[in-house]
């Protein structure tokens, strides 16, 4: 049954049908589907809504082909990489420059390490790891209602869903991990993580030294997560030393100046 439903899903003239149909009656064949964009293979479950939008050619990739004008090389943080989107891709791109991902929910970590394995990937480093202001144990709320890239640990109660599942995730600060890896420097930082940036980038202000911190920064943040915390990301970014060159929707891009 699951090799005709992917024949039909791989086929365009009868994926739209084959979808619809699969999405009523068997969604159980959807959860594990190969889907080869641009010369990477994913495994998408098509039950979710980025999985879905990549496969039907839908997902904006403006913030990926930014990345892709910005990093020439070096190290790259992939923190918030759910199934390894700009990773992957980035990685195939420069076969010497290294990679980290990092994705706290252990579901999908389980899906980008087959990512990775699956083509054949040698300098991603998967990190099963969830960064935050301090060290310390979060509730992470799971998404299980068709958008598992929006689980969060500050989902606001109007997008909470009765299917949600409740975890314990314990968290560490970006600064230590990079101390701890003798990381150098950064050439390239991409920063997703649904609502929780400001701990994290207001930790990579604080407590990395000016010469290690990125050289370009791609963030997506919230406009609740500014109103709730009366300041933003971008504003801590521009006060302390980047220049915001480029935003889409809740992406903003920033160059570190004087490099």
């Amino acid at each position: 049954m699951q090799s005709i439903v992917h024949t039909l899903l791989s086929n365009r003239r009868t994926k739209k049908i084959t979808y619809k149909l699969c999405r009523k009656l068997f969604p159980g064949q959807l959860k594990k589907y190969s889907h080869t964009h641009e010369g990477i293979t994913y495994e998408l479950d098509l039950t979710q809504h980025l999985d879905k939008s990549l496969f039907s050619n839908k997902l904006d990739l403006y913030d990926l082909d930014y990345a892709r004008s910005h990093f020439s090389g070096g190290v790259f943080f992939d923190v918030g990489s759910y199934f390894g989107l700009f990773s992957l891709n980035l990685a195939k791109q420069f076969p010497d420059s290294c990679f980290y991902a990092f994705e706290p929910n252990p579901y999908t970590y389980q899906v980008l390490c087959r990512n990775i394995q699956n083509n054949h990937i040698g300098n991603i480093k998967p990190q099963n790891i969830a960064f935050s202001g301090t060290e310390e144990t979060r509730e992470f709320r799971i998404n299980n209602s068709g958008n598992r890239g929006a689980s969060s640990f500050c989902l606001p109660a109007k997008y909470h869903h009765k299917d949600d599942e409740m975890i314990n995730i314990h968290c560490v600060t970006l600064s230590s991990f990079i101390k701890k890896t003798e990381i150098s420097g950064i050439d390239f930082m991409k920063i997703d993580v649904e609502g929780h940036e400001l701990p994290v980038v207001n930790d990579l202000i604080s407590n990395v030294p000016a010469s290690v911190r990125p050289k370009h920064i791609l963030l997506e943040e919230w406009g609740h997560s500014i109103s709730t915390a009366n300041t933003s990301s971008v504003e801590l970014l521009i006060k302390n030393g980047y220049r915001l060159t480029d935003h889409k929707h809740d992406n903003f891009m920033f160059e570190k100046l004087g490099q």
